[in-house]
């Protein structure tokens, strides 16, 4: 600004000697410098003294909204650029198929606790009909062993076939021995499946029934943080979904403003906290 005005001030110099007011005196040729100088002293050394100024920007967080599921809205009772508070509801998505859902995980739940008192008296069944088939087994064993020493000793006390008889009956309740122990191994597997002290079905289905009571709550879609909704089409009977990049409306944060200030580099010397 100084050197146009100074600029300026040569060209007023020239038009005045063109028309003959003023003489190319020495004085005259050397006060475009006097002239700068002025302005200098008048205009520039001041001006590093006054408050730094410039552009001022202000700048707030937009949230993107997104639901976390997917459903028809039933209620939007929120107006654009009135103040809400955090936890205030923007939106509603019908939960009847998400209150369905929890519901029949609960159901699936109980049912797979009664499960699993079945597996314990399966379990408890299991071990008693082992001890059983030990018992009868040890008992065939005894009758066996008794009727080989009476038969060596007198033969015709005991007749071989009723020997193979006792032999055959020992083999046979052998048998359901291993058979017994395999079912009890098999009960035993099923019961005591588990997973921190609990079932693994029933930790499968408790988990499904979490993670369906979390889609429950998130059917109500509230405000983020303190702020406002701007741009809103959303109505109730529109489809809304979680796929990213969907967003259903613009929510502007409050509790975080940015302040964006030009100043010069100049006069920045002059800027300080406070």
């Amino acid at each position: 600004m100084i050197v146009f005005l100074t600029l300026c001030y040569v060209a007023l110099l020239v038009v005045l000697q063109k028309l003959k007011i003023i003489r190319p005196t020495i004085g005259w040729k050397l006060s475009p410098l006097f002239f700068l100088l002025f302005c200098l002293i008048l205009l520039a050394v001041p001006m590093q003294w006054g408050t730094p100024s410039g552009p001022v920007n202000v700048f707030r967080y937009v949230v993107e909204i997104v639901p976390n599921v997917s459903g028809e809205v039933v209620d939007v009772p929120v107006e654009p650029h009135k103040s809400l508070k955090k936890g205030d509801v923007l939106f509603q998505i019908d939960k009847r198929p998400f209150q369905a859902e929890v519901d029949r995980l609960t159901a699936t739940v109980a049912e797979a606790a009664q499960n699993v008192l079945q597996l314990e008296a399966a379990f408890n069944t299991a071990t008693a009909n082992l001890d059983q088939a030990n018992a009868d087994r040890d008992l065939a064993s005894l009758n066996y062993q008794r009727s080989e020493a009476i038969h060596k000793e007198n033969p015709a006390a005991i007749s071989e076939q009723r020997l193979d008889v006792a032999r055959q009956s020992l083999a046979a309740a052998e048998a359901v021995v291993r058979a017994a122990e395999s079912t009890k191994i098999e009960a035993q597997l099923a019961f005591e499946e588990k997973i921190g002290g609990q079932n693994t079905t029933v930790a499968q289905l408790k988990a499904q029934l979490e993670l369906a009571q979390l889609e429950l709550e998130w059917t109500t879609v509230c405000a983020p943080s303190n702020g406002y909704v701007m741009q809103l089409a959303l109505r109730p009977g529109q489809r809304v979904s979680e796929v990213p990049g969907g967003s259903t409306m613009a929510f502007v944060e409050q509790d975080r403003t940015r302040l964006a200030v030009g100043i010069k580099q100049f006069q920045l010397r002059h800027v300080k906290p406070g």
